[in-house]
């Protein structure tokens, strides 16, 4: 392959270097359209502002149009990361100085995606039209991919490398996501004058957490309480509490069964205490997918890993993607695995090989995509 080795540690570095937490990406927007306006590809923000950029066929080639995407934003602390390379049992290895996080998630995506298409163009290879959509507020509930605007959009399907799995692993199968809030009204007293005459809501909410099911439920389904707020001081009896929760699953039955149970739950709490009440609201952050493996975009991804000698496999995951909101918006799509380790974390890190790998990859793909429609 083509990939310059120097070219895309560098690239990466300056991109992890930028400060683009959620809602925060407009410099390194700003940067990553100057990549491509030195190799002259054709870019526009849609009115989110997610860059979509397009880069036309190559005279006389005929192939299905195909979109690579990854997302600008990383999670917090991302302030002044410092990215260390250093050697690992003998390879190089791209960390964080430990302070923050490294930003691989999703900046590795990033840097891959620019240095192929990068390569592609350089090199004069062939290649049919490929489309680029890179979103922002992706670590905050998909955001940029639910407001990406398809009209402009030609892809038949396409590839979103943001993922920590080895490269050459395709996420073809991923979750359903449920937020549940539950409102548990008691009622107010001074804590120290009147005790008795309120009804303490954080007591209520202890007694419907209690109840319901959290962790790991088989192999398909997951939930979580995530926070609990309420109160006002020490000496007033608390008249309102929040409970906030997910449940996910790759089985619609399955996540309706573990919703009900905490509703249940919550229930049963304000039915044992008379004068309380409860509101409860149910919220679809993301559908599933489930894409099949001889969906022609899996087999070009199998194609393009065997033709650069990398295993292929496909996976499912109990996390959500960008996929999980294009793939209903009509973008047919699959995560990519991208090789970073411990994302979301201060001992995050990538293999430069990985780096490299990667970018690969994504040409290989560009070029098996020729290949298959030839056939």
């Amino acid at each position: 392959m083509f990939v310059d080795e120097k070219r895309i540690i560098e690239t990466f570095t300056e991109l992890v270097k930028i400060y683009s937490p959620p809602g925060k990406e407009k410099l390194l927007s700003d940067i990553i359209i100057e990549k491509l306006s030195v190799i002259n590809l054709n870019y526009m923000k849609d009115n989110f502002g997610n860059i979509i950029a397009k880069l036309p066929a190559k005279e006389g080639i005929e192939a299905p149009v195909i979109f690579f995407s990854a997302h600008l934003d990383v999670v917090e602390p991302c302030m002044n990361v410092m990215p260390v390379i250093e050697d690992l049992d003998g390879q190089l290895v791209i960390r964080s100085s430990g302070e923050t996080v490294l930003g691989a998630d999703d900046k590795a995506g990033l840097a891959m995606i620019l240095e192929a298409i990068t390569c592609v163009v350089e090199r004069d290879m062939p290649h049919g039209d490929i489309e680029l959509i890179l979103t922002l507020q992706e670590e905050t509930g998909l955001v940029g991919a639910k407001n990406v605007d398809v009209e402009c959009l030609n892809s038949s399907f396409g590839y979103i490398l943001d993922h920590t799995a080895s490269i050459g692993t395709a996420i073809n199968r991923a979750p359903q996501h449920d937020n549940l809030s539950f409102t548990f009204k008691g009622k107010a007293a001074h804590a120290g004058l009147q005790p008795e005459e309120g009804i303490n809501a954080i007591l209520l909410a202890s007694k419907a957490i209690s109840k319901m099911p959290h962790g790991k439920l088989g192999d398909e389904t997951t939930a979580n309480v995530g926070t609990i707020k309420g109160g006002h001081s020490t000496n007033i009896i608390p008249d309102e509490c929040v409970v906030t929760c997910e449940v996910r699953s790759h089985d619609q039955a399955k996540l309706n069964k573990y919703v009900e149970s905490y509703i249940e739950a919550a229930n049963e709490a304000v039915d044992a205490f008379p004068g309380t009440t409860l509101k409860f609201s149910r919220d679809t952050e993301y559908k599933k997918i489930n894409i099949d493996p001889e969906e022609d975009l899996l087999m070009v991804a199998k194609k393009a890993a065997e033709n650069i000698g990398i295993e292929f496999k496909t996976e499912a995951t109990c996390g959500g993607s960008d996929a999980n909101v294009l793939n209903y918006l009509g973008l047919k799509s699959v995560c990519l695995g991208c090789g970073y380790e411990n994302p979301h974390s201060t001992n995050e890190y990538i293999l430069v090989n990985n780096l490299v790998l990667g970018a690969e990859y994504v040409i290989s793909i560009i070029s098996t995509v020729i290949e298959t429609e030839e056939e």
